[in-house]
């Protein structure tokens, strides 16, 4: 069957970051009325590559997934980026919770210096009913602007997931997974895997909001075969020889296939 039973948590300092990390809630009137849960928290779900980076996540690659449900109203996300990313925020409903539904995009960028350091905050949603509901964010495109850059299409990169802003009081439990228990495909490729250009426009806006990955022929195939996908996918990338002398980084795929390899 699909996901897991879950039982709600309310969120608590268990989950919480310490202290030290909730200067920027400080005001006059005293500490604001919100949470943090950190990336290490067990109720999170992962789905693709990453690293342990302290408390925190770090991945690049297209597709990387991070899932939770909650019955919170509105929900922040913490990410430091290296350039530019897009990524789709999908939300499920409490009549179907396995049922994920495109809700907004998120355009991050980089150098965003905020009351929470190096960590950028994005709204994920805001204003809706304190009702369970599954969260999905999904990162939509590749990291060839990875220092140093890819200089055929410098935009995207690296980021690193610090945690997630909810309402005080705010409960948390492990998602609903979209995918039947077990069923998991990989794909490996260049830009058709990743996505590159795949709305149209030429390849001025390929580089801008041309690519996503949740419309690749991988991503597409998974959902109608209700199964997990792992993308390890660079535009321009090949099995010998790259398409780009630079691209990606003097690495070929079995090389970069054993690139900072975690699988969840």
């Amino acid at each position: 069957g699909k996901g897991r039973p879950a039982m709600p948590h309310t969120v608590t300092s268990e989950h919480m970051l310490p202290r030290s990390h909730m200067r920027a809630l400080v005001t006059p009137e005293g500490i604001s009325p919100v949470i943090l849960v950190p990336a290490s928290s067990p109720l999170l779900h992962y789905s693709g590559r990453f690293v342990g980076h302290g408390s925190a996540r770090r991945f690049d690659w297209p597709g990387f997934v991070i899932l939770f449900r909650s019955s919170t109203t509105s929900a922040s996300i913490l990410l430091n980026e290296t350039r530019t990313n897009r990524y789709a925020v999908l939300l499920s409903g409490p009549d179907n919770l396995t049922r994920y539904r495109r809700h907004r995009e998120i355009l991050t960028s980089a150098g965003r210096k905020t009351a929470w350091g190096h960590y950028g905050s994005y709204e994920l949603f805001s204003g809706l009913s304190a009702e369970p509901r599954g969260v999905m964010v999904l990162k939509l495109t590749e990291a060839c602007g990875a220092r140093p850059p890819c200089d055929w299409c410098p935009s995207f990169g690296a980021a690193i997931f610090g945690g997630l802003i909810f309402d005080e009081g705010s409960d948390l439990s492990e998602a609903a997974l979209p995918w039947r228990e077990g069923r998991r495909l990989a794909f490996y490729g260049d830009s058709i895997t990743v996505g590159w250009g795949v709305r149209g426009g030429g390849d001025d806006r390929a580089c801008d909001d041309g690519e996503d990955h949740s419309a690749a022929w991988g991503v597409v195939l998974s959902r109608m075969l209700e199964a997990e996908f792992h993308s390890v996918a660079w535009s321009g990338i090949g099995v010998l020889l790259n398409d780009a002398a630079d691209s990606p980084q003097n690495r070929t795929m079995p090389q970069m296939a054993r690139y900072r390899r975690r699988d969840t």
